[in-house]
């Protein structure tokens, strides 16, 4: 083990010289949906349309696809967070303007 490693100074090369593939998939999806969350929360209207984009890439870079429990469940999980942020009219909106370039 090298000695910032011991020293508890982990970087993503540790991580993926150190684990297996699934594991490291595991790693950037969580990176990748937190980034989202925060977006979610810290962003205004206007950049509605890049965090649509954001969604498709993770959703592809995922393999996640549209109508699935999976996919219900977090887009669910982002709509509570989004829901006050942007002018959408109910779930269902938000979710269709979402997933439009997913379908």
């Amino acid at each position: 083990m090298n000695r910032e490693l011991a020293k508890g100074k982990f970087t993503v090369l540790d991580y993926v010289k150190l684990t297996s593939k699934e594991a490291i998939d595991e790693f950037f999806y969580e990176q990748e949906f937190g980034f989202l969350k925060a977006f979610a929360e810290d962003e205004d209207l206007f950049l509605s349309t890049q965090f649509r984009c954001l969604w498709t890439s993770f959703c592809i870079h995922n393999d996640i696809e549209v109508d699935t429990d999976l996919y219900d469940s977090l887009i669910k999980e982002l709509w509570d967070i989004a829901e006050d942020k942007f002018a959408w009219i109910s779930f269902g909106s938000f979710e269709n303007f979402m997933c439009k370039y997913l379908v």
